[in-house]
């Protein structure tokens, strides 16, 4: 799908991270994407660069990082794969 890649932020105690997880399980295979527990110090920093105050939250980058997309909550599938087009 590209050089576009995706990073999903959850945490623990999320009601709908796990859903969002599951997405990201069930596409990794067509999709480059990174998940970040923001309750650690990699997955906070991270979090913070981005400016996500809620998760979960699903950014689209492009190959220089910049954001494309954004879906503050789980997308659907085929919204995600129409993001990363």
């Amino acid at each position: 799908m590209g050089s576009k890649k995706v990073k999903l932020f959850v945490q623990a105690g999320c009601p709908r991270c796990p859903a969002a997880k599951n997405l990201a399980e069930n596409v990794k295979k067509d999709v480059n994407i990174n998940i970040f527990d923001t309750q650690t110090p990699e997955g906070l920093a991270e979090a913070s660069y981005y400016q996500i105050m809620s998760t979960p939250a699903f950014i689209v980058l492009n190959d220089k990082d910049e954001v494309l997309n954004y879906f503050p909550k789980t997308p659907t599938k085929n919204e995600l794969f129409e993001a990363i087009k």
